[in-house]
């Protein structure tokens, strides 16, 4: 466990679902079962079912359980939102009106008013407001952005651009659609490699199980990157992603990149260097050592940018037209 000084519980929302079962044993595994509590709907077909197996899994991982979070916000101190996207903005509001921090899974919500209204309701409140952003905390991926971050700040490199292959084979699309559930992550790490600024332009094709956008970076440093997203299932699973020092000023949809390209900085999932911590595990001790000090709360503004860029490219996508911001 991580050595917190408070004994705060912390509420899982959602935590029966595929994403809250990972989330509820990183936090089972820092705080233990007495501080962990779920509500999740769920639960009521586990009992009605009597599903031994399930039920079992909530008295050896949570305190206590129930159906309805806002009966059991008096007993926490944090919440953690693992529930479909469209619901991140009430749930998010609520917890953080009844004074509590918040971990959302990404991404933050569908919308970047409604990002920057909790962004701001969580600064009032003096309450920490995290998003879920489970790449950026595998240290290699870090590493790997921040080389280009460094070189653009040293000016070794005039413009950075890059490619995003983000595949994961699924049977099932899901209810927001491809953009918004394997978008968030690559869209992240672009606006990381840019020194967290925004793009100023995006095209953007956007299928059932496919999607691919194009961001342009004007002026200094500049650049472009193109992000591609699959749920084909005779695809491999890949996570991956090039960034190099190249100005080119066009790239059409469906560019791929061929041969070297001097000073290219790379990262492919299993291929790179592992993690030296679980990224999901490193995620939940940052947002419980962000709970626990005082008048130092983190309202995730970088989270709020994801949501605009990625609402950018499916603006395009609608209008079949590039949409400058």
């Amino acid at each position: 466990m991580t050595n917190l000084r408070t004994d705060m519980k912390i509420l899982v929302i959602g935590g029966a679902g595929h994403w809250g079962t990972n989330l509820s044993r990183v936090f089972h595994q820092l705080v233990g079962r007495e501080r962990l509590i779920l509500a999740d709907p769920a639960i009521e077909r586990w009992v009605q079912e009597r599903d031994e197996t399930k039920l079992t899994y909530l008295r050896r991982t949570f305190a206590f359980s129930g159906t309805h979070y806002d009966r059991l916000l008096g007993e926490v101190g944090a919440c953690v939102i693992a529930t479909p996207p469209k619901t991140h903005y009430a749930l998010a509001r609520a917890c953080l009106e009844a004074g509590k921090h918040v971990l959302v899974e990404k991404p933050l919500t569908l919308d970047r008013k409604q990002a920057d209204e909790l962004i701001v309701l969580a600064g009032l409140q003096h309450r920490t407001l995290l998003v879920d952003d489970t790449w950026w905390h595998h240290s290699t991926v870090r590493e790997t952005v921040n080389r280009v971050v460094e070189n653009l700040a040293n000016a070794r490199w005039p413009i950075v651009s890059s490619k995003f292959t983000w595949r994961n084979p699924r049977e099932h699309t899901s209810e927001e659609g491809i953009l918004w559930t394997l978008g968030p992550h690559p869209v992240s790490l672009m606006i990381h490699l840019h020194g967290d600024q925004m793009p100023q332009r995006v095209r953007a094709t956007i299928h059932e199980r496919s999607a691919e956008m194009t961001y342009y970076y004007p002026g200094k440093p500049g650049g472009w990157s193109t992000i591609s997203l699959s749920w084909n299932e005779r695809e491999s699973r890949e996570r991956a992603f090039s960034a190099w020092p190249a100005p080119i000023p066009s790239m059409p949809i469906g560019w791929s990149l061929f041969g070297r390209t001097p000073n290219r900085v790379d990262f492919r999932d299993g291929k790179s260097p592992k993690p030296k911590e679980e990224p999901l595990l490193a995620m939940a001790r940052l947002f419980l050592r962000q709970c626990e000090r005082p008048f130092h709360d983190f309202q995730d503004i970088h989270a709020a940018r994801v949501v605009e860029a990625l609402a950018m490219a499916e603006q395009a996508a609608r209008m079949g037209q590039e949409v400058t911001r």
